[in-house]
């Protein structure tokens, strides 16, 4: 079945059976038909990403209508909004969350519920015969911090303490996804005789599959009065045996400790590896696994230090055995090489990150030539690279400098590409680069997305394709050469400085659109396109007379030395006089302008005139064209 779905699939829909014409080479004029089985049917729909999705292939065919019918449990959405909808129509035994709040109402007409995630606003008594459906608990990272660790109403903190114990020992099967810090609160509790939270514990089930994680959010560890001590570790390790059941822990958060030898009776497993690897389990998460390196403390100074003892063959194996599609490295003060790294064929991205993300860029990171992957993310370290990397199609540059090895393999000085040639990454698809100064790009064919933010004297060029996917934010001091030939819309977001030099515009289709940016200057090199928009921006300078079809200005200022025609003109805000010729316009609305006079001959080719929330205007009309006069609370 998983290798039928590789090839080139042909579907038709057929009453009672569907069959499948497979072309496993396009050169081939042989065909096979194939007829699904229901069970696989079943199969294919669990795996519909969406309601609509489900709803197409429930047309198909009766027997994928069928197939839908006969689900055990709804398709693995990804949001709340379709498993509802699913089930308006279809009442399958078990309804799969997949970590999404539903409504009550779907709990109540269930069976059983799989994945549901578990927040303070469940801890209800009403609520504890819903739990009873649940074939595993999962408590969200945000879990007790309204309901557990708080001292603003005890009694109530008693209460929702009770229910959440009580929430854990309802049945022993399920399997129990938990912080560590309320687990540990749990354990505690049970080897406390007579407790009152624990009334009836010798009538009570303790949880015998449980997963535990450490939460951290943005750096700070929640709760953050919770205090890790050799104790708690020990005590949770020691329920293991006492009370006969399964703890795993994740350890990803906490690679730095070697608080994973006081847990051996629980399976320790991380997705950060380090010099402490050997005491866990590697595992993906979210596809990415990472490695850790840094100095020891006492070895740490200013500068980068060089290490050549980096046992790859370790990391290899790792990689293989959780066939890791994306691998991250996290340095400290330290200097990695890939080129002594074999990538294995599962690895798709790689990201190089220094981990102590302070300004001062201390790590380093060599790349070979014969780099192939599909993506590569370097953040706030230096580069080494000695040519051309020409089998990377995405790159992500952020904080980066880059730095070129002589033929000594030497750090020579820094680069910043003064030529084309000198950026490495010659058949790059998509680039972003973001808090990068001094860097000058020139012509890649095949680039087709750039994302540029918070850089700083950048030069770039852009070709056609790219322009289709092309934005720019937060920059400044920049020149851009951009070919908006088959560009629809150009934007540029809070930027200062710039310059644009943009060619084969079109009345058709190009839009250059600009938001709180000032001291742009453009050219447009065949003086026209089809729409120009400036929103809050200062001292646009328009190089040549443009013709535009629509011109909108609002709260903003052009350079005197513009001259821009328009068919369409929308001024708005505007407080004071714009290089504008409407000899051209055959619409103009004026919106929140005070004290302007426009002299007889200006509109006279106009056929529509609207003047919204504006006073004091003088308006002289002798052989005009008007055809619409319209004031608005004017």
């Amino acid at each position: 079945m998983k290798n039928l779905l590789t090839k080139n699939i042909y579907i038709f829909g057929i009453i009672n059976t569907i069959r499948i014409y497979l072309k496993p080479n396009s050169q081939s004029n042989n065909t096979k038909m194939v007829r699904f089985e229901m069970v696989y049917l079943m199969q294919i729909s669990l795996y519909l990403p969406t309601m609509s999705d489900v709803l197409n292939f429930m047309q198909m065919s009766h027997s994928a209508l069928i197939a839908i019918s006969s689900l055990k449990v709804n398709p693995h959405f990804s949001t709340n909004t379709d498993i509802e909808k699913f089930w308006d129509i279809m009442t399958p035994d078990t309804v799969n969350c997949n970590f999404q709040s539903v409504t009550k109402e779907v709990l109540k007409r269930a069976i059983y519920v799989r994945n549901y995630p578990i927040t303070d606003d469940f801890l209800t008594s009403e609520n504890m015969k819903l739990a009873e459906k649940f074939t595993n608990l999962c408590f969200t990272n945000t879990f007790g911090t309204q309901s557990i660790y708080t001292e603003e109403n005890q009694q109530d903190t008693f209460d929702s303490i009770k229910l959440f114990f009580e929430l854990l020992t309802q049945n022993p099967t399920r399997k129990v996804t938990i912080p560590f810090e309320l687990f540990w609160l749990f354990v505690d509790e049970c080897n406390t005789s007579n407790s009152p939270l624990l009334p009836n514990f010798e009538r009570c089930y303790f949880p015998k599959n449980v997963f535990l994680y450490f939460i951290e959010l943005n750096g700070v560890r929640i709760p953050e009065r919770f205090i890790l001590s050799q104790e708690k570790f020990q005590l949770v390790n020691a329920a293991v045996t006492k009370f006969q059941c399964q703890i795993a822990i994740d350890w990803s958060v906490l690679i730095d400790s070697d608080y994973a030898l006081l847990t051996p009776h629980c399976k320790n497993y991380s997705a950060v590896m380090n010099n402490n690897s050997n005491l866990v389990v590697p595992y993906l998460k979210e596809n990415e696994i990472s490695f850790f390196f840094t100095f020891p403390r006492n070895q740490m100074n200013s500068s980068c230090q060089k290490v050549t003892h980096i046992d790859f063959t370790k990391i290899e194996e790792k990689i293989v055995l959780c066939y890791a599609p994306h691998v991250k490295f996290l340095i400290q003060h330290f200097e990695i090489n890939l080129i002594a790294f074999k990538i294995p064929r599962c690895v798709e991205e790689i990201t190089v990150d220094d981990s102590e993300r302070c300004n001062t860029q201390t790590c380093t990171c060599h790349i070979p030539e014969n780099l192939s992957i599909r993506k590569l993310n370097v953040s706030r370290c230096g580069v080494f690279y000695n040519g051309n990397i020409k089998n990377v199609e995405r790159v992500s540059l952020n904080n980066f400098s880059s730095l070129k090895k002589d033929r000594n393999n030497e750090i020579s000085q820094i680069k910043y590409w003064k030529k084309s040639s000198e950026f490495p990454f010659i058949n790059v698809r998509e680039l972003e680069l973001k808090n990068i100064q001094n860097i000058k790009i020139g012509a890649l064919d095949n680039l087709e997305v750039l994302k540029i933010d918070k850089c700083d004297n950048v030069s770039c060029y852009v070709n056609e394709k790219c322009a289709k996917y092309f934005s720019v934010e937060n920059t400044s001091n920049s020149t851009f050469y951009i070919d908006a030939n088959k560009s629809d819309v150009l934007e540029f977001k809070n930027c200062k400085a710039l310059t644009l030099v943009i060619f084969n515009t079109k009345l058709s289709h190009t839009n250059l659109a600009l938001f709180v940016c000032d001291l742009v200057k453009v050219d447009i090199e065949n003086k026209e396109c089809q729409s120009l928009c400036v929103i809050n921006s200062n001292d646009l300078q328009i190089t040549r007379n443009c013709t535009f079809k629509t011109l909108k200005i609002v709260n903003s200022t052009i350079g005197e030395y513009s001259n821009l025609f328009a068919e369409e003109i929308d001024l708005s805000i505007i407080q004071m006089y714009q290089p504008i010729d409407f000899s051209k316009a055959k619409k103009v609305t004026l919106c929140g302008l005070k004290s302007f006079s426009f002299n007889n001959n200006l509109f006279d080719n106009c056929e529509e005139l609207k003047v919204v929330h504006s006073s004091h205007c003088q308006f002289f009309f002798e052989n005009s064209h008007l055809k619409i006069l319209t004031l608005d609370t004017s």
